[in-house]
């Protein structure tokens, strides 16, 4: 250790020439140059070495884990109801990624904008409805006072319609994104063009809609459908990428300080188109049962035939009565049908009593030519027994000499009930018999 120690503070002592620039100067030919040893390291300080040889290993590594990790965070899975847009260097990047696993350049080179397209939204437009306060909430339209004897058109909304009254509307819109691509260029924050856009729509619709359809629902779809097809226009005409799938009018009312007038109207109306049904179904069930199915053919054929006999048209009349009377003799049921039967019973059985009688006094004409006093006499006798052998007359027997008849009307009242239920009894059975 001494010599060694020796060479080194030899080394001290005299240190080695340099130039002016700092570089060793050239030697002598008489210096001898001492050798350069290296001292070695102690155990501390060889420590540290490892120590730092391992860090520094330790910072390659994690710097090539963390060079890989940034160019993987770029890859993503995209969910099945959405889209994705990628802006590489902040504009748009081919075409939107559809559900699944894709990789992409790490952010900020490339940015990924998540657009939920199979989502719907909406949006309640209130610009024309009441404006409510907070204890009113909640309360029935019925229920709800005007704050004065005008309208404030400052602090409630209204809309003009075509026969120039004011009434309020409160609607809901629902759309979905249909083009993520015209969305993220256009729009992004889509509230206050929906709002501007349905509250410009219903303005114009409404105009050319009177009020009475619109309060008792009769152009609420059309006025729907009306105000849907004017907002998408006016969406693609800024390439929103918007698409309006429904437009629903949520309530409507005329001003409260005529809603009593209006609420009276309606429901008189509304008794009026009840009791015009009532009457319809009523005319309907007697026509049924007067003429059956075939009552409309019937009525226009008899319509027809009025018209044409006031009209002096004779023949085009008669030719109409006749299809009528054909009508109701082979496609007329109910009461109509029962009385042509009963009709046609009635002269079958007309005729065949009148053939029977003819038949039966030209039998009896020999006899009358050969005795006509007995025969009268004898004919008669057959009145007489069935005036007598009828039960449902009441039969006065008047003595010789009468010169006063003085008859009581019912004064037997119980006898004619039971002749009557008899009389009834009898018709009922020769109906059934037939």
């Amino acid at each position: 250790m001494m010599p060694y120690l020796g060479q080194r503070r030899a080394a001290r002592r005299h240190p080695a020439p340099v130039d002016h620039g700092g570089r060793p100067a050239a030697r002598s030919a008489g210096e001898v140059p001492l050798p350069v040893v290296e001292e070695p390291l102690d155990p501390a300080g060889k420590a540290l070495s490892d120590a730092l040889r391992m860090s520094f290993r330790l910072l390659k590594v994690s710097m090539i884990v963390l060079v890989v990790a940034y160019l993987c965070s770029g890859g993503g899975c995209v969910q099945p109801d959405e889209q994705v847009v990628v802006l590489r260097f902040g504009r748009i990047h081919g075409v939107p990624l559809d559900p699944g696993f894709h990789f992409n350049l790490p952010y900020p080179i490339d940015e990924k904008i998540s657009i939920p397209v199979k989502k719907k939204r909406s949006q309640l437009i209130d610009l024309f409805w009441l404006r409510l306060k907070d204890e009113d909430k909640g309360k029935g339209l019925d229920e709800l006072s005007p704050r004065g004897p005008s309208l404030e058109p400052v602090s409630d909304g209204a809309l003009i319609t075509g026969d120039y009254n004011l009434m309020h509307v409160l609607a809901r819109v629902t759309y979905i994104i249909g083009d993520p691509i015209r969305y993220v260029s256009n729009v992004l924050g889509e509230e206050e063009l929906i709002r501007a856009t349905a509250e410009s729509s219903l303005i114009a619709v409404v105009a050319g809609h009177e009020v009475d359809g619109i309060l008792r629902g009769q152009t609420t779809d059309q006025i729907s459908n009306q105000v849907r097809r004017r907002m998408q226009a006016a969406l693609d005409q800024v390439e929103s990428g918007l698409l309006i799938e429904i437009v629903s009018i949520e309530a409507k009312t005329p001003p409260l300080q005529v809603r009593r007038a209006f609420t009276d109207v309606q429901r008189a109306e509304s008794e009026q188109l009840e009791k015009i049904e009532v009457a319809n179904a009523r005319r309907t069930q007697m026509l049924n049962g007067a003429a059956g199915p075939s009552h409309e053919l019937i009525l226009a054929k008899i319509r027809a035939y009025e018209g044409f006999r006031d009209s002096a048209q004779e023949e085009r009349a008669e030719q109409l009565r006749q299809e009528i009377i054909s009508v109701l003799a082979n496609e007329a049921s109910g009461e109509a049908a029962r009385l042509i039967n009963e009709a046609r019973s009635y002269r079958e059985n007309l005729v065949q009593e009148v053939d029977a009688e003819v038949q039966r006094f030209t039998q009896l004409l020999p006899e009358y030519k050969k005795n006509p006093t007995f025969l009268v006499e004898q004919l008669w006798l057959d009145v007489q027994k069935q005036i007598l052998s009828n039960m449902s007359l009441e039969k006065i027997r008047l003595p010789r000499g009468t010169d006063e008849v003085r008859i009581m009307v019912n004064r037997n009242q119980a006898g004619r009930q039971e002749l009557e239920r008899q009389r009834i009894a009898q018709e009922a059975l020769r109906g059934q018999q037939r």
